[in-house]
Order: C-alpha cells, then structure tokens, then sequence
C-alpha cells in the first residue's frame, strides 16, 4: 500500500512526483497551449482585417 500510495501522491524524499501532481501539470499545459493558440487565431484574424482594409484604401488611392 505504501507503494501505491507514492506512485499517486509521490514521494518528497527521493523527489518524485505522484500521478496526482503529473496530472495537473499535464491539465495546466494543456490549458496553457489552448490560450496561445486563441491567441494566434485572434492575432491572425485581426492582421487579416486590417490588411484587407489598407488594402482596399490602396485600391480606392491608385483608381484616381
């Protein structure tokens, strides 16, 4: 029992971590990865606007 019990919580004195504490990190990167991925996709989105609209004043500029 003692055994299993340090697999899942881990054990401080030979500085390992448990499935517990793995677990978490794994969640938190995984969050961590899906807030810089929105990101890009916003970053991408808002360039692509913006570019279209100087775009479109280029057009309007060279016509005269």
């Amino acid at each position: 029992i003692k055994k299993l019990y340090g697999a899942v919580a881990g054990d401080d004195e030979f500085d390992q971590q448990g499935l517990i504490a793995r677990i978490k990190k794994l969640e938190n990167d995984s969050q961590e990865l899906k807030n810089f991925k929105a990101k890009m996709l916003g970053l991408a989105a808002g360039v692509g606007a913006v570019s279209a609209v100087l775009f479109e004043f280029v057009k309007i500029i060279f016509r005269k």
